[in-house]
């Protein structure tokens, strides 16, 4: 099973013209994540939720996302409401965990060990080198618009989201974890 990651849309529905190009292209994507940022506070969201909506229900997609310093907790409400609201899931035999805006997971208890993790903001890479117990196998994150990449840690692989905004997005096989960052098909 292959997913599309996403990050930091903010609402603009230009992306989702390319998002569609991309899933039309791409017809093994079955699910899509995004690692947060996906509306805006400041603007009406409807249009964009509507339209999004329509891309999901179009390619048949599982779609999660995760709050980002810029969704609202309209937002949150909205995106649990409507099922896409990662907290903890098995989606294509990996379990994954959402944790809204932050990466203190590593110090709250709650187990991430062996499991993928998707947080808006990016750990401290000080505090990855340190070989912590409760890391994710793979833990991937936005918040950092112009950063994209992967680095192993002694502990986990963290794999860094470019904003959908610059146009980037990445395609990771869940069976064997491969990763594959991508440009979203431009709009004619």
């Amino acid at each position: 099973m292959k997913a599309l990651f996403i990050s930091d849309l903010h609402g603009y529905r230009s992306i989702l013209k390319r998002l569609d190009i991309t899933l039309s292209k791409y017809k093994d994507i079955k699910a899509m994540f995004c690692c947060g940022d996906l509306t805006s506070a400041t603007s009406d969201n409807t249009l964009f939720i509507k339209e999004l909506k329509e891309i999901i229900y179009k390619y048949k997609l599982i779609f999660k996302t995760i709050c980002g310093n810029s969704d609202s907790q309209a937002m949150r409400k909205l995106f649990i409401k409507n099922g896409w609201h990662l907290d903890e899931e098995m989606i294509g035999r990996r379990t994954f965990v959402g944790v809204d805006f932050g990466y203190e997971q590593y110090f709250t208890g709650r187990s991430v060990a062996s499991k993928i993790l998707l947080t808006h903001v990016p750990p401290r890479t000080k505090i990855l080198e340190q070989g912590l117990i409760n890391c994710p196998i793979i833990h991937f994150a936005g918040h950092r618009h112009f950063a994209e990449g992967e680095k192993n840690f002694p502990s986990t692989r963290l794999i860094q989201i470019k904003s959908a905004q610059l146009g980037r997005a990445a395609i990771f096989n869940l069976k064997n974890l491969s990763l594959k960052f991508i440009d979203l098909e431009k709009a004619s």
